[in-house]
């Protein structure tokens, strides 16, 4: 069974990822208002962003 962080991990990921063309102060709304710390959120969506970075870099290097 995965920890709360984990859970609240998988819900950002799967947030932003239907959510992709809408901007951060969205994302940052949404959240809030379902109690998420700024810091937290804002820690969750900086490693996403990069993990994505990171594979768009890795397809286009191919």
């Amino acid at each position: 069974m995965p920890s709360k962080e984990e859970a609240l991990h998988s819900g950002v990921y799967k947030f932003y990822s239907n959510y992709l063309d809408e901007g951060k102060q969205f994302k940052f709304s949404h959240f809030k208002n379902e109690g998420v710390r700024k810091s937290m959120l804002y820690s969750i969506l900086q490693k996403f962003e990069q993990r994505l970075f990171d594979l768009i870099e890795g397809l286009i290097k191919e």
